[in-house]
């Protein structure tokens, strides 16, 4: 094992090379900040607009070509000098410096281009500045070096954990298809990895093994540390010569010195104390506050899906035959004439509650009776039914619903998107109650075979939920990003939507039905379910823009209705469509002009 000024120094140095790497590709690659260029500052800086005036200016003549080239010049010249000099003075804390503040100040300048091994090289130089700067603390030298072998250790980890939920690491199928890819790929490797799947899985496997173990480099005093630190460094090797990430080798190299710096025991193997002493404070500390922030996560996690069950206060529940206990609620107009037009029945899309229709329902509820719920597992409705979950048993509770809550009254059933498809399949459960449909970009059934954006689509959702339902369920609700479409919705309603979207339920009741509909599309023959009522299908204008096929698979569902019309709403997204108020409020008037025209006696 190595000392402590020893692994500041092979830190520094090996941290310092990727700088001196970047910095020389940056200046061979100008044309990439040149007019039209990826990196045109002209086009970058509107991505600050929102910062001070201060920071702007200072942003700006950073950007200029100019003083850009001059300080990638003085990176050149701080990182050869650490890396050829093997002196010792204070003159290596300001080039560490240096090369610390100026990646921070060209962050911006470079937006696209930088990669994981920038950060994690700007991570260890400011470490080692830190430490150099406190060359007569010990203890503060030992803190920055727990600091990266701490940080090298979870990255490794965390890269491993989340690639094992992923069925194709599991199956061996991840390293052919990064093979496949122009960016990552390799034409030869790929070839082989084609000819001997075997081999390909084994050594899927083994990265996954090599990653999920890397902690073991503590294990037993660090004992088995070199041979997890070679394979972890001939991983990196293999990288740079297939898949071009050549400075990812020296920026995780770098942090392998404060490895195995901190492996090592307090005492040897006599049991005398090591001289000089290391400091373990920081890694208690760590474990410390990480243990209390667990504790204050999962007690937030309680609070939060307290308020998720109780919601707002207004919401009736009602116990239907699948033993499912589902959260709704049925405002009236206040004219009583209008309490005699149909019931609108709002159903929602995958991974939706009832709140996100609360600019729809607000715009309606003065002239019609609308009726929102949650589907069991979302928001205050809970999943008790015993039979394995399908689409059917959404359909049915949907419709034990309406005959509970509505009984004998004509009804609109309006669903988005996945809730769309449900509406549909509802129309054959309620035949004498539904008097019309109004589908909002609603899910076809033989999209996945039909539609590449809908596959696509559908993987990506699959990856959303191979660490999103856990890390909820282990109390990380608040480090789930804010929504961007929760601006949209009114502010006595946000609060309660956040809570919901952080909740695990949501997330948990979501993938069980997104499983249920994968299933089902894929097996789907393309045949719609029967419609015997007038149908409006209203679609945003970008979902018909960006995939054709979707516009051919909403005229489908139009034409299966004795009276189906469509429209589309320019310039909207499949989200939008509910959640967004302008769009929303056009929403409303199609849904009150349709409801009308069907409604006996309504109008025209």
């Amino acid at each position: 094992m190595i000392g402590r000024q020893q692994a500041i120094a092979m830190a520094e140095r090996t941290s310092a090379f990727t700088h001196l790497v970047s910095s020389l590709e940056f200046l061979t690659t100008e044309e990439d900040r040149a007019v039209g260029g990826f990196n045109d500052w002209d086009v970058i800086r509107d991505h600050y607009t929102h910062f001070p005036a201060p920071v702007r200016r200072l942003l700006d003549t950073v950007g200029n070509p100019g003083v850009t080239r001059v300080l990638h010049m003085g990176r050149v010249a701080a990182a050869a000098s650490l890396v050829a000099s093997k002196s010792t003075g204070r003159w290596r804390a300001y080039a560490d410096a240096y090369l610390t503040l100026s990646s921070v100040a060209l962050h911006s300048r470079h937006m696209y281009g930088t990669d994981g091994s920038d950060q994690l090289s700007l991570l260890v130089q400011f470490s080692m500045t830190v430490a150099r700067a406190g060359r007569r603390n010990p203890r503060l030298a030992d803190a920055c070096l727990w600091f990266v072998a701490l940080q090298s250790t979870l990255s490794y980890a965390v890269s491993g954990l989340v690639k094992l939920p992923g069925s194709d690491w599991r199956s061996g199928k991840a390293l052919p298809g990064i093979m496949r890819t122009q960016n990552y790929g390799d034409r030869d490797v790929y070839a082989l990895m084609r000819t001997h799947p075997r081999a390909a899985k084994a050594l899927a496997h083994g990265v996954l093994a090599l990653e999920c173990a890397f902690p073991l480099v503590y294990y037993r005093k660090g004992r088995y540390a070199p041979a997890i630190l070679a394979a972890a460094g001939a991983f990196h090797l293999a990288n740079t010569r297939v898949m071009g990430l050549g400075r990812f080798l020296p920026a995780f190299l770098s942090t392998y010195p404060a490895v195995l710096y901190t492996v090592r025991g307090a005492e040897d193997r006599e049991g005398r104390a090591l001289v000089p002493a290391r400091s373990d404070n920081t890694p208690r500390l760590a474990g410390a506050v990480l243990g209390a922030a667990a504790l204050a996560a999962a007690g937030a996690q309680r609070r939060r899906r307290r308020r998720v069950l109780v919601g707002d206060g207004s919401e009736r529940y009602v116990t239907v035959p699948s033993g499912n206990r589902l959260a709704h609620r049925l405002t009236e107009p206040p004219r009583e004439e209008d309490a005699a037009r149909p019931v609108l029945v709002c159903e929602t899309g995958l991974m939706a509650t009832a709140a996100r229709w609360t600019n729809i329902r607000r715009a309606l509820q003065a002239d019609f009776p609308v009726l929102t719920y949650d589907r069991a597992g979302y928001g205050g409705s809970s999943y008790h039914q015993a039979d394995p979950y399908t689409l059917r048993s959404s359909v049915d509770d949907l419709a034990a619903l309406v005959r509970t809550v509505c009984p004998g009254r004509p009804v609109v059933l309006i669903g988005h998107s996945l809730g769309g498809y449900l509406a549909l399949r509802a129309l054959r459960a309620l035949p004498d109650q539904v008097i019309g449909a109004v589908l909002l970009d609603p899910s076809h059934p033989g999209e996945l075979h039909r539609s590449a954006a809908q596959a696509n689509g559908a993987r990506r959702m699959a990856g959303r939920f191979l660490t999103i339902p856990t890390s909820l369920r282990y109390g990380l609700g608040a480090l789930l990003p804010e929504p961007g479409w929760l601006t949209w919705l009114p502010p006595d309603v946000r609060r309660r939507v956040l809570d919901q979207y952080r909740d695990a339920g949501l997330w948990q009741t979501a993938l069980r039905e997104w499983k249920a509909t994968y299933a089902e599309f894929l097996n789907n023959d393309g045949s719609l379910p029967a419609v015997s009522v007038p149908l409006l299908l209203i679609a945003a204008g970008r979902t018909h823009r960006e995939d054709g096929v979707n516009a051919k698979l909403h005229q489908e569902i139009v034409d299966a209705s004795p009276r189906g019309e469509l429209r589309v709403i320019d310039g909207v997204g499949h989200g939008e469509l509910v959640t967004n108020p302008d769009p929303a409020r056009r929403i409303a008037e199609h849904v009150a002009a349709f409801t009308t025209s069907v409604t006996p006696g309504g109008g025209a």
